[in-house]
């Protein structure tokens, strides 16, 4: 544990009352900030700064929850500012040593305000440097509470804590029903906008066959054909053209045995839509680029309007859920009282529309499917959903890794990978890149499905049957994705009867426990993978490529020293006693 740590509050004026209680939650400080009274005069807050500063003796690397951020770098704070919004990522840090040990984490509970982050080392004192400031922020009376971890830990169980912390005060941890965990196929890289009944359909037959359970609709269905923007995104109703029978449409998904999610963007008003005339005067702002008005929802109209569209979606179509897209372009600053808005706030109106859409949606479906996406992450926000989408990272499986073990360690919905595209023709072990590194998620598959090798189908098969018959130790287990500084190059999953290790970036493993069942996944080397184990014990093995042929099988005494096996490229390993 570092000993050399404060806290403070500063920024504010001489006549502000501030009080600061510490708790203690476990190993865990919990400070708690009171800042003005109930009645009192609205205080300016956007200069008021939370600060905790630490040792930053052994810091190898932080980790923070922004998509697209491989820097893991401990880095100065006069370079280290990042921002967190009810919409836009969570207010969270995580500093840790070469060998995974935490060393500081630090959380904030109050995810509707927007905060202005900056963390790193004050290269002038040698130390670690967390600040927190809130920005346009008014108010007579606000209480924020922060987590504080300074045991060594690993650095993961850390974050995992500091998540079940904000679960706890959000009122427990949310409901996911097991078909948010079923393997998705997604419309959106196969088609883009371009889709129709009748071509998804196709998909879906195939997809079934693969394993998918549920598909998603994506953008396109409400929009005429060659729409290439967001200029037709708002009156949310199918493109007859398109979809001659939406209900219809549904139902024939259903027969196959799947459900059916639909892509929405309740923010967006498209320049050419109804609802831009409907809306008229009533936006946040104006996106030139994407052809589309930001809706603002302190007004109760638009709430109202938006409330009854998405939900006839549902209650109108058959559909199992929605895709909610582009809610962290619904931001903005406060406004001053009107006769029109009855919020200042953008963050607290749209978590208004956000809860009472789920509220209604639950009660029309318990099991309803909704999907929010990197980086709406904060706690509050993700009260309103139940799956968490990595952002957008085509054929990138290096992003995709780094981005779902990012929501693994931060949220508490089910979270899925951003949609696995596949080249055509590709070797069927090169494909498999793509599914073993998402492996702890639940794969969305975004391909046209018929213009794939044999080989490559066989192995999505595979894996995809593999990633969902162990969805519990995947997804619901002791979870290690180890130096996060490397891009987490092992990541280990453990229960009582099973545990399994993927490797991508190194070819030594020593099991550390003998489990009744190990896996071990190959997504690194064409080479020998090196196997050995912390105490002897003896075995029985099979080795399985991409596709789930067995290329071998034997029997091992495993006893302290590695031995190499020659585990398929993204291939697999399993050890039973």
């Amino acid at each position: 544990m570092t000993d050399r740590i404060e806290f403070k509050v500063l920024g504010l004026g001489e006549n502000v009352p501030v009080g600061i209680e510490k708790s203690l939650r476990g190993e865990v400080e919990i400070y708690t900030i009171n800042v003005g009274s109930d009645g009192g005069e609205p205080i300016d807050l956007s200069e008021m700064r939370i600060t905790l500063t630490a040792d930053a003796s052994e810091a190898v690397g932080r980790w923070f929850p922004v998509s697209y951020q491989y820097n893991r770098g401990v880095r100065e704070t006069w370079c280290s500012i990042t921002h967190s919004s009810f919409a836009g990522n969570a207010p969270i840090y995580s500093y840790y040593r070469s060998d995974d040990a935490n060393l500081l984490t630090a959380a904030i509970d109050d995810t509707i305000t927007s905060w202005e982050l900056c963390s790193g080392v004050d290269e002038e004192m040698k130390i670690l440097r967390f600040t927190a400031r809130p920005t346009g922020l008014k108010a007579d009376h606000r209480v924020f509470r922060v987590f504080v971890d300074r045991s060594n830990r690993p650095y993961y169980k850390s974050i995992r804590d500091a998540a079940l912390w904000w679960a706890e005060l959000k009122g427990g941890l949310p409901e996911i029903p097991e078909c948010a965990y079923d393997p998705v196929y997604s419309s959106w890289y196969t088609f883009h906008r371009d889709i129709d009944a009748e071509s998804v359909l196709k998909e879906c037959e195939a997809a079934a066959e693969l394993g998918c359970k549920t598909v998603f609709i994506d953008d396109g269905w409400a929009t005429p054909k060659e729409t290439s923007s967001f200029t037709h995104a708002g009156d949310w109703k199918p493109n007859r053209e398109k979809f001659p029978d939406f209900k219809g449409f549904v139902d024939k998904i259903h027969s196959l045995g799947m459900r059916a999610v639909l892509w929405v963007a309740p923010g967006l008003s498209g320049f050419s839509t109804c609802s831009a005339k409907l809306y008229k005067n009533k936006y946040i702002s104006k996106n030139d680029g994407w052809n589309a008005y930001i809706l603002d929802p302190r007004y109760p109209f638009v709430r109202s309007a938006l409330y009854r569209d998405v939900c006839d979606i549902i209650a109108d179509y058959g559909f199992d859920g929605l895709k909610i897209d582009f809610v962290d372009s619904i931001q903005g600053a406060d406004c001053e009282p009107d006769d029109e808005r009855d919020y200042l706030s953008v963050s607290e109106a749209l978590n208004d529309l956000l809860t009472n859409i789920y509220k209604r949606l639950r009660e029309l479906n318990p099991d309803v499917l909704i999907e929010y996406r990197q980086s709406y992450t904060g706690p509050d926000i993700l009260t309103t959903a139940n799956i968490i989408r990595s952002a957008d990272c085509a054929q990138d499986f290096l992003t995709n890794r780094v981005n779902t073990i990012d929501l693994r360690l931060h949220t508490n919905l089910a979270v899925h990978s951003d949609m696995i595209q596949i080249i055509e023709n590709e070797a069927p072990e090169s494909s498999a890149l793509q599914l073993t590194n998402v492996l702890f998620s639940t794969p969305q598959i975004s391909a046209r499905l018929d213009s794939l090798s044999d080989g490559q189908k066989k192995m999505l098969k595979f894996w995809i049957g593999f990633m969902s018959d162990k969805r519990v130790l995947l997804q619901k287990s002791s979870f290690e994705p180890s130096r996060c500084y490397s891009n987490y190059p092992s990541v280990t999953v453990r229960n009582a009867d099973e545990r399994l290790t993927a490797l991508y970036g190194e070819n030594l493993l020593m099991l550390d426990e003998i489990s009744p069942r190990a896996y071990v996944v190959n997504a690194y080397t064409r080479g020998n993978v090196y196997v050995g184990s912390s105490q002897p014990y003896e075995a029985e093995y099979r080795l399985l490529d991409c596709m789930g042929n067995e290329t071998g099988r034997g029997e091992i005494t495993l006893n302290g020293s590695p031995k190499p096996f020659s585990i398929p490229f993204n291939g697999i390993m399993i050890i039973e006693k």
